[in-house]
């Protein structure tokens, strides 16, 4: 008799079977760091060009950048 309790199954004999194993479970575990990888790597591309990005705070600097314009 198997029946199904969340992630795993029960047999007869009281073993625990996990559903996921082997090269799935693998396979989920790279595309979870990947992702976790890669958004780490655009919080950090977006900290450093935020600061090049924002207007400059120097009211000289402003006023030569807008008469360039």
């Amino acid at each position: 008799m198997a029946t199904d309790q969340g992630t795993q199954i029960q047999t007869q004999d009281d073993d625990f079977v996990p559903l996921v194993t082997g090269r799935a479970r693998s396979i989920a575990l790279v595309v979870v760091l990947l992702a976790m990888f890669m958004d780490l790597l655009d919080n950090t591309i977006i900290n450093v060009a935020l600061p090049s990005m924002s207007p400059s705070r120097d009211p000289v600097i402003s006023a030569t950048a807008k008469a360039k314009v």
